[in-house]
């Protein structure tokens, strides 16, 4: 992993912890190079906190499976 895949690592979770919590029932999923570490994320802090949230998919891209 580079310096910068950590760095985008570290942003997106840092992203997460500061806006995701019980109170927030409705997320919007974008796109980008950080939304896989803040889908790991999300996903970890569902599982542990056992939120109930609602994402919703705000790009084509990430309603969209990928081809690959």
């Amino acid at each position: 992993m580079t310096t910068l895949d950590t760095a985008k690592q570290a942003a997106a979770r840092a992203a997460v912890d500061d806006h995701i919590n019980s109170n927030i029932r409705i997320v919007g999923i974008g796109s980008g190079t950080t939304i896989i570490p803040a889908l790991d994320r999300i996903a970890e802090m569902v599982k542990r906190d056992k939120l109930d949230l609602i994402c919703v998919p705000t790009s084509f891209q990430v309603r969209t499976p990928s081809q690959k």
